[in-house]
């Protein structure tokens, strides 16, 4: 049997969950490639028909699949949770009838937030919580089998981008944003409404070798837009600083987005400014008693410096409120 297979569920049209490249599901497949596993990933932009026999016919030890959001990421912000249970336990019940020797994994960041109220209503072998990639290599080595994995470790060496599936969701949209990591782990900044505060996951920044290098790939098939996923790109203003001192004189030609906290560093501006980043903030509210509230650890004051800084600078912006 071929080692693993993971299926972007939320690319098909079905679930309407939107354009996101999976840089996750990319994340797990570099990892297990470069550890001698065979991993492919089933996406709407390569299969355009989720066809669950064809699927087993496939013939994976694991199948995994990822439940990136629950909602439509649109204004409805419909909820899919009926869909993906749906889904889950069709497929299941024909592995059954099949008997594949297939194992059904179900992980991805809406399954890691929701797992008790999923595990009540889905078949499934196993659930992954936390990063997919070392818990794959887990079940791959016979370390653990376990119906539900927690997975606290991190891992950050370089991705590998799947090229051919960088170059489909391009044709797709042109401009899209393919997702960039700089660091993984519990946001620190603790804002009391936000799901990065559940995570379980050991703080790890990456290697700016290895920045540079995804950022060299990225450009090299031709994408114009990078999205920082990262929960605040300046966890430290020090750390945001250094990161676009180095990668500065690689990212000529591409834009860049990214969430930031307010600041007073008027160094921090100018790279922005001159590496074409669009910075998005969540200043949420301009209520002093509301955003301690929510424990957003600023104030109104340096939301105001902040905007008179992007302008000043000439950053592009946008803020949630």
């Amino acid at each position: 049997m071929r080692d693993v297979l993971l299926i972007n569920l939320c690319s098909y049209p079905e679930f309407s969950v939107g354009e996101v490249y999976p840089i996750g599901l990319n994340k797990i497949k570099s990892y297990l490639e470069r550890r001698g596993y065979e991993c492919q990933i089933y996406d709407y932009h390569i299969t355009p028909t989720l066809n669950m026999y064809k699927i087993l016919e496939m013939n994976y030890k694991y199948i995994g699949i990822s439940i990136r959001n629950m909602d439509t990421l649109e204004l409805d912000s419909k909820i899919q949770y009926k869909n993906f249970v749906s889904f889950i336990n069709e497929f299941y019940k024909i592995k059954c009838e099949k008997r594949s020797y297939s194992k059904i994994v179900i992980g991805g960041s809406g399954y890691s937030l929701y797992c008790e109220e999923f595990n009540r209503y889905i078949n499934y072998d196993h659930g992954i919580v936390g990063n997919g990639e070392i818990a794959f290599e887990y079940l791959l080595k016979g370390i653990i089998g376990q119906k539900n994995i927690e997975i606290s470790e991190c891992n950050q060496e370089r991705i590998l981008y799947d090229e051919s599936l960088i170059r489909a969701y391009l044709a797709s949209k042109p401009t899209i944003s393919i997702g960039l990591q700089t660091y993984e782990g519990k946001c620190t900044k603790g804002c009391i409404y936000c799901c990065y505060n559940y995570k379980n996951t050991q703080f790890n920044s990456k290697k700016v070798k290895d920045i540079l290098s995804e950022i060299r790939q990225l450009k090299s098939l031709h994408v114009k837009s990078l999205y920082i996923v990262d929960q605040v790109f300046n966890i430290t203003d020090e750390y945001a600083i250094n990161l676009l001192r180095y990668i500065k004189k690689d990212i000529y030609g591409i834009n860049i987005m990214a969430f930031l906290n307010p600041s007073n560093s008027k160094v921090l501006y100018k790279l922005l400014k001159e590496c074409n980043v669009f910075a998005i903030y969540s200043f949420d509210s301009f209520s002093e008693r509301i955003l301690s509230r929510m424990k957003k650890g600023f104030t109104v004051s340096e939301i105001i410096t902040t905007i008179e800084l992007c302008r000043d600078h000439n950053v592009e912006f946008s803020c949630s409120l």
